[in-house]
Protein backbone atom coordinates (compact mmCIF):
# COMPACT_ATOMS: atom_id res chain seq x y z
CA UNK A 1 0.00 0.00 0.00
CA UNK A 2 3.15 2.41 0.95
CA UNK A 3 4.49 2.00 -2.50
CA UNK A 4 1.40 2.79 -4.59
CA UNK A 5 0.32 5.49 -2.38
CA UNK A 6 4.13 6.79 -3.21
CA UNK A 7 3.65 6.26 -6.33
CA UNK A 8 0.11 7.84 -6.68
CA UNK A 9 2.12 10.95 -5.14
CA UNK A 10 4.39 11.11 -7.42
CA UNK A 11 2.22 10.65 -10.82
CA UNK A 12 0.18 13.90 -9.42
CA UNK A 13 3.41 15.74 -8.35
CA UNK A 14 4.95 15.10 -11.95
CA UNK A 15 1.53 16.62 -13.33
CA UNK A 16 1.66 19.60 -11.56
CA UNK A 17 4.83 20.16 -12.67
CA UNK A 18 4.00 19.54 -16.29
CA UNK A 19 0.80 21.41 -16.21
CA UNK A 20 3.32 24.55 -14.64
CA UNK A 21 5.91 24.07 -17.66
CA UNK A 22 3.33 24.32 -20.14
CA UNK A 23 1.62 27.36 -19.18
CA UNK A 24 4.97 28.66 -18.65
CA UNK A 25 6.03 27.76 -22.22
CA UNK A 26 2.82 29.77 -23.35
CA UNK A 27 0.46 27.03 -24.19
CA UNK A 28 -2.72 26.28 -23.55
CA UNK A 29 -3.69 22.53 -21.45
CA UNK A 30 -6.39 20.65 -22.14
CA UNK A 31 -7.55 18.78 -19.82
CA UNK A 32 -10.39 16.41 -22.11
CA UNK A 33 -10.99 16.24 -25.46
CA UNK A 34 -13.87 18.64 -25.22
CA UNK A 35 -12.03 20.95 -23.80
CA UNK A 36 -9.60 20.98 -26.74
CA UNK A 37 -11.88 21.30 -29.46
CA UNK A 38 -13.54 24.29 -27.61
CA UNK A 39 -9.75 25.98 -27.41
CA UNK A 40 -9.44 25.30 -30.91
CA UNK A 41 -12.44 27.16 -32.21
CA UNK A 42 -11.90 29.96 -29.75
CA UNK A 43 -8.12 30.61 -31.41
CA UNK A 44 -9.32 29.61 -34.86
CA UNK A 45 -11.46 31.72 -34.89
CA UNK A 46 -12.20 34.64 -32.00
CA UNK A 47 -9.10 37.83 -31.84
CA UNK A 48 -7.18 37.95 -28.69
CA UNK A 49 -9.28 39.60 -25.78
CA UNK A 50 -8.19 43.51 -24.69
CA UNK A 51 -9.78 43.11 -21.59
CA UNK A 52 -11.89 41.00 -18.77
CA UNK A 53 -15.45 42.83 -18.79
CA UNK A 54 -17.91 40.64 -20.53
CA UNK A 55 -21.55 41.71 -22.02
CA UNK A 56 -23.76 39.38 -22.13
CA UNK A 57 -27.27 39.48 -24.27
CA UNK A 58 -30.21 37.32 -24.38
CA UNK A 59 -33.45 36.22 -25.43
CA UNK A 60 -34.14 33.88 -22.42
CA UNK A 61 -33.03 34.79 -19.02
CA UNK A 62 -32.58 31.45 -18.41
CA UNK A 63 -29.64 30.25 -20.72
CA UNK A 64 -28.32 34.21 -19.29
CA UNK A 65 -28.71 32.67 -15.75
CA UNK A 66 -27.18 29.44 -16.68
CA UNK A 67 -24.15 31.30 -18.11
CA UNK A 68 -23.48 33.52 -15.63
CA UNK A 69 -23.30 30.80 -13.37
CA UNK A 70 -20.00 29.62 -15.35
CA UNK A 71 -18.91 32.63 -15.16
CA UNK A 72 -18.80 32.79 -11.30
CA UNK A 73 -16.98 29.52 -11.38
CA UNK A 74 -14.49 30.20 -13.81
CA UNK A 75 -13.78 33.58 -12.12
CA UNK A 76 -14.76 35.74 -14.85
CA UNK A 77 -16.04 39.19 -15.03
CA UNK A 78 -19.31 40.41 -15.82
CA UNK A 79 -18.96 44.56 -17.64
CA UNK A 80 -21.09 47.31 -16.00
CA UNK A 81 -23.17 49.18 -18.32
CA UNK A 82 -22.37 52.81 -18.67
CA UNK A 83 -24.86 55.10 -19.16
CA UNK A 84 -24.22 55.66 -22.80
CA UNK A 85 -24.46 52.02 -23.34
CA UNK A 86 -27.99 52.27 -21.51
CA UNK A 87 -29.03 55.58 -23.71
CA UNK A 88 -27.43 54.13 -27.08
CA UNK A 89 -29.56 50.09 -26.47
CA UNK A 90 -32.78 51.58 -24.91
CA UNK A 91 -34.83 52.80 -28.12
CA UNK A 92 -34.36 49.13 -29.43
CA UNK A 93 -36.22 47.27 -26.14
CA UNK A 94 -39.50 47.10 -25.21
CA UNK A 95 -40.52 48.26 -21.62
CA UNK A 96 -40.55 45.70 -19.94
CA UNK A 97 -36.93 45.18 -20.45
CA UNK A 98 -34.66 45.56 -16.95
CA UNK A 99 -31.29 47.02 -18.51
CA UNK A 100 -28.48 45.47 -16.83
CA UNK A 101 -25.79 43.10 -17.72
CA UNK A 102 -26.70 40.13 -18.16
CA UNK A 103 -29.36 41.57 -20.62
CA UNK A 104 -32.79 39.74 -21.42
CA UNK A 105 -34.74 41.54 -23.91
CA UNK A 106 -37.30 38.27 -23.69
CA UNK A 107 -38.39 35.94 -26.48
CA UNK A 108 -39.85 38.86 -29.16
CA UNK A 109 -36.29 40.19 -29.80
CA UNK A 110 -35.69 39.34 -33.21
CA UNK A 111 -33.09 39.96 -35.84
CA UNK A 112 -32.59 43.68 -35.86
CA UNK A 113 -32.40 43.57 -31.66
CA UNK A 114 -29.69 41.61 -31.87
CA UNK A 115 -27.92 43.32 -34.25
CA UNK A 116 -28.76 46.49 -32.96
CA UNK A 117 -27.53 45.82 -29.40
CA UNK A 118 -24.15 43.22 -30.39
CA UNK A 119 -22.82 45.77 -32.39
CA UNK A 120 -23.39 48.72 -29.19
CA UNK A 121 -21.82 46.05 -26.96
CA UNK A 122 -18.66 45.43 -29.59
CA UNK A 123 -18.55 49.20 -30.04
CA UNK A 124 -18.16 50.09 -26.08
CA UNK A 125 -15.20 50.98 -24.43
CA UNK A 126 -16.46 49.35 -21.05
CA UNK A 127 -17.27 45.54 -22.80
CA UNK A 128 -14.20 43.40 -23.74
CA UNK A 129 -16.26 40.54 -24.74
CA UNK A 130 -19.83 39.70 -25.84
CA UNK A 131 -21.83 37.22 -24.94
CA UNK A 132 -25.19 36.77 -27.06
CA UNK A 133 -27.58 33.56 -25.75
CA UNK A 134 -29.72 32.20 -28.23
CA UNK A 135 -32.84 30.28 -27.76
CA UNK A 136 -35.43 30.24 -30.71
CA UNK A 137 -38.60 30.63 -29.68
CA UNK A 138 -40.63 27.47 -31.58
CA UNK A 139 -43.92 29.32 -31.03
CA UNK A 140 -42.52 32.29 -32.89
CA UNK A 141 -42.01 30.43 -36.42
CA UNK A 142 -38.80 31.99 -36.40
CA UNK A 143 -36.18 30.53 -38.72
CA UNK A 144 -32.98 28.70 -36.65
CA UNK A 145 -30.04 31.52 -38.28
CA UNK A 146 -32.43 34.98 -37.48
CA UNK A 147 -31.28 35.91 -34.67
CA UNK A 148 -27.84 34.80 -36.01
CA UNK A 149 -27.88 37.46 -38.96
CA UNK A 150 -28.07 40.01 -36.57
CA UNK A 151 -24.88 39.02 -34.43
CA UNK A 152 -22.64 38.08 -37.13
CA UNK A 153 -23.78 41.33 -39.01
CA UNK A 154 -22.86 43.71 -36.09
CA UNK A 155 -19.21 41.70 -35.50
CA UNK A 156 -18.45 42.05 -39.16
CA UNK A 157 -19.08 45.53 -39.42
CA UNK A 158 -17.02 46.42 -36.59
CA UNK A 159 -14.61 44.90 -38.25
CA UNK A 160 -14.46 41.47 -35.36
CA UNK A 161 -12.14 43.85 -33.35
CA UNK A 162 -13.35 42.20 -30.33
CA UNK A 163 -14.27 38.52 -28.88
CA UNK A 164 -17.82 37.66 -29.69
CA UNK A 165 -18.60 34.19 -28.14
CA UNK A 166 -22.24 33.23 -29.56
CA UNK A 167 -23.94 30.65 -27.19
CA UNK A 168 -26.77 28.83 -29.17
CA UNK A 169 -29.13 26.42 -27.47
CA UNK A 170 -29.58 24.31 -29.73
CA UNK A 171 -32.82 21.99 -30.40
CA UNK A 172 -33.97 20.40 -34.09
CA UNK A 173 -33.69 21.74 -37.45
CA UNK A 174 -30.80 24.15 -36.62
CA UNK A 175 -29.75 23.78 -40.12
CA UNK A 176 -29.69 27.45 -41.50
CA UNK A 177 -27.96 28.58 -38.32
CA UNK A 178 -25.03 25.85 -39.04
CA UNK A 179 -24.93 26.84 -42.78
CA UNK A 180 -24.24 30.59 -41.76
CA UNK A 181 -21.84 30.28 -38.90
CA UNK A 182 -19.91 27.79 -41.70
CA UNK A 183 -19.91 30.40 -44.40
CA UNK A 184 -18.97 33.45 -42.01
CA UNK A 185 -16.20 31.16 -40.43
CA UNK A 186 -17.77 32.08 -36.80
CA UNK A 187 -18.06 29.91 -33.76
CA UNK A 188 -20.90 28.53 -32.09
CA UNK A 189 -20.73 27.31 -28.24
CA UNK A 190 -23.55 24.75 -27.04
CA UNK A 191 -23.07 25.01 -23.90
CA UNK A 192 -22.62 27.48 -21.49
CA UNK A 193 -19.40 25.57 -20.03
CA UNK A 194 -17.70 25.63 -23.80
CA UNK A 195 -18.73 29.94 -24.15
CA UNK A 196 -16.84 30.16 -20.78
CA UNK A 197 -13.81 27.75 -21.00
CA UNK A 198 -13.51 29.94 -24.48
CA UNK A 199 -13.39 32.98 -23.01
CA UNK A 200 -11.54 31.45 -20.14
CA UNK A 201 -8.55 30.33 -22.91
CA UNK A 202 -8.54 33.75 -24.19
CA UNK A 203 -8.04 35.82 -20.93
CA UNK A 204 -5.39 33.06 -20.06
CA UNK A 205 -3.49 33.14 -23.18
CA UNK A 206 -3.71 37.59 -22.50
CA UNK A 207 -2.38 37.59 -19.47
CA UNK A 208 0.55 35.29 -20.47
CA UNK A 209 1.06 37.99 -23.04
CA UNK A 210 1.21 40.76 -20.97
CA UNK A 211 3.69 39.10 -18.56
CA UNK A 212 5.94 38.23 -21.07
Amino acid sequence: MKAASSHTGSMATNYKMLKTSIQQAGATLCENATDFITALKAFSFLPSAKGERIGVLTNSGGSSVLFSDKLEEYKLTLAEFSDALIETIKPYLISLVKIQNPLDMIGVAAEQQFYEITKAMLKDSGIDIVVPCLVIPPFLEMKSDEHFRGMIRAWNETKRLKPMVPLVFFGENFNELKELAKKEKAPVFYTPTEAAYAIKVLLDRRKLKILD
